[in-house]
């Protein structure tokens, strides 16, 4: 460098600075011959990733070629954005800031300091819901029919490694989507029932149910175990029970059927059949396909169909919200396109996924949705008319 303290010396005196109220260390910053950040990025952090880093905890990103990347960490997934700053961003990892810089009793130190690399972008962090419409439909593609049909799957295996490869979710995030997808573990991999074998075991278990005079709220997993493991393997067994029923607080051996998930089921599996019906013919339908003691309620399908009392006639129509897009726009076109208004339990459950708590549904209306009152009744619809 062609600077000297002479020079900088020279510097404070025509600046009229006084010396002496100067930090004793003069930093003299200069470019390297080579700035370029191809193989280096900076990153805004919120003060919990902050502390993350700090605490050495691991962090991923996560995304497929045509995906926007994730960053994840052990628990949380954020958005990774790109952003312009109008200011150049220097990495200059010597420089030193006012509180490091000791007192010197030898005058005044020149220290000389290279720029690694200048930056134009960062990528901003900010928390999101984690993307799992992409889980849903790995697992669908390995549904589990029964044994029999096992060698007509497709042999693509869904271990938790694949999957945390191409879910945009971290690893919690991931495990808590496997449960409410009731996933299971067969030969190391994650399956899911398929519908209509989730009623073929039902039809089994309610066949022992009757045999043994039991009621609804009191049966005994040991012994449906026993009676139909030579249909059924165990491992499936198990899987529909912990989907389907509660484990009694006095005897792990007593369980009792789940009221409000089994009629989910019979309501989509009606769907399964048909999308759209009558309203009341459905609801009869209902009712009838359910096991005697339970009783059916249209908010038992809520996030998973819709109904339309406006119609003439009344209907119902199969709108599961794990169909919808991720994208929030894309889902209100979705919402709107299917329904012109709605009231706010209607919307709530496919927008819950999209936010952290159910207060910030309300938010997400305000900046997509405008609201009316009918007949003392709050509705929502499509901001600008479309």
């Amino acid at each position: 460098m062609s600077r000297s303290l002479e020079n900088v010396l020279t510097v404070i005196e025509k600046a009229k600075l006084d010396d002496d109220s100067l930090l004793s260390l003069s930093q003299l910053v200069y470019y390297s011959g080579d700035i370029n950040q191809e193989n280096s990025k900076v990153f805004e952090l919120p003060k919990e990733l902050l502390e993350d880093l700090k605490s050495q905890k691991r962090f991923v990103i996560r995304g497929n070629e045509n995906d926007s990347a994730v960053l994840c960490t052990d628990s949380a997934t954020y958005d990774m954005t790109e952003a312009e700053t109008s200011n150049l961003l220097l990495a200059v990892p010597e420089l030193s800031v006012p509180q490091e810089i000791p007192e010197s009793e030898e005058g005044r130190v020149l220290k000389i300091i290279e720029v690694r690399k200048a930056f134009q972008t960062y990528f901003e962090l900010k928390p999101t819901k984690p993307k799992l419409k992409r889980l849903r439909e790995m697992l669908q593609s390995r549904l589990y029919n029964g044994p029999e049909l096992e060698m007509e799957v497709d042999s693509k295996t869904l271990t938790f490694d694949e999957l945390c490869g191409r879910i945009q979710a971290s690893e919690k995030e991931l495990k808590d989507a496997l449960d409410e997808n009731h996933a299971f573990i067969l030969n190391g991999e994650f399956r899911i029932l398929d519908i209509d074998y989730c009623y073929r075991t039902w039809s089994l278990i309610e066949g022992v149910k009757e045999e043994n005079s039991w009621s609804l709220n009191s049966m005994k997993k040991s012994v449906i175990l026993e009676s139909i493991s030579h249909i059924s393997p165990v491992y499936v067994i198990e899987a529909f029970l912990k989907r389907f029923c509660h484990i009694s607080d006095e005897d792990e051996d007593i369980i009792s059927l789940n009221h409000e998930e089994i009629a989910r089921f019979f309501g989509e599996f009606l769907f399964n059949r048909n999308q759209q019906y009558s309203l009341t013919e459905f609801l009869s339908y209902w009712q009838e396909s359910v096991p005697e003691g339970v009783v059916v309620d249209i908010k038992h399908l809520s996030g998973l169909a819709i109904a339309k009392p406006e119609s003439q006639p009344p209907v119902i129509r199969f709108f599961p919200e794990y169909d919808l897009p991720e994208d929030v726009p894309q889902r209100f076109m979705a919402l709107f396109a299917m329904k012109p208004k709605w009231t706010l339990e209607e919307i709530t459950p496919y927008l819950i996924r999209l936010v952290s708590s159910s207060k910030d549904v309300n938010a997400l209306l305000t900046k997509h949705s405008r609201a009316s009152v009918v007949n003392g009744v709050r509705y929502f619809s499509a901001k600008h008319g479309n």
